[in-house]
């Protein structure tokens, strides 16, 4: 990969990466999923907009890997040969620039928010604004206490989560708005 210049004016660039979701699931492709369809207004909007790929594929089959393939540029079956595990990229790791620092490098405001494992310090690693989770483990939990902003860990309180009841998926479903979703702090940075 190699860093162009882009003029004041280049195009903006959204990148959206959605674990598990198919490709027949979202109402911009014409496609049928036995899990059945998704609303999404707003990636609709988006595919009108702007540019859409229909001739792409996942870098892997599961979360890091798949992210380690899109920062690097590097496809999953050189992983070894380059040293990389697909599980965690530490800031100048391999001698390798990661996508947002060539971003950063054409003259692009960066952000990322949500879950960027491999990166293990996504201000170091090209992005301007960070909030989400860096730990691939902590992910799985729908309803985490704290999350991580900037270069520190854990450091952004959940405060309904901490104050409510053992979260679970039943309490929610009965009261959504005493809990939080990261997907709406995100939304609110």
């Amino acid at each position: 990969l190699r860093a162009v210049r882009c003029s004041a004016a280049g195009p903006n660039v959204i990148w959206i990466m959605a674990d598990d979701l198919g490709w027949g699931e979202v109402g911009l492709y014409p496609a049928e999923s036995a899990h059945g369809r998704i609303a999404t207004p707003n990636l609709d909007r988006f595919g009108r907009e702007g540019l859409v790929f229909r001739q792409a594929y996942a870098g892997y089959t599961v979360c890091a890997p798949s992210r380690t393939a899109f920062f690097t540029g590097r496809h999953s079956g050189r992983f070894r040969d380059l040293g990389l595990d697909g599980q965690v990229l530490h800031p100048g790791a391999a001698n390798l620039t990661l996508v947002p620092e060539l971003f950063r490098q054409a003259g692009y405001r960066t952000g990322a928010f949500g879950k960027v494992a491999p990166l293990a310090s996504p201000l170091e690693q090209g992005f301007e604004v960070f909030v989400g989770q860096v730990d691939q483990a902590l992910c799985h939990n729908m309803y985490p206490k704290k999350i991580d902003s900037g270069v520190q860990q854990l450091n952004f309180e959940l405060s309904a989560n901490i104050h409510s009841p053992a979260p679970s998926r039943e309490r929610c479903m009965e009261n959504p708005k005493g809990y939080n979703y990261t997907i709406d702090v995100f939304h609110d940075q």
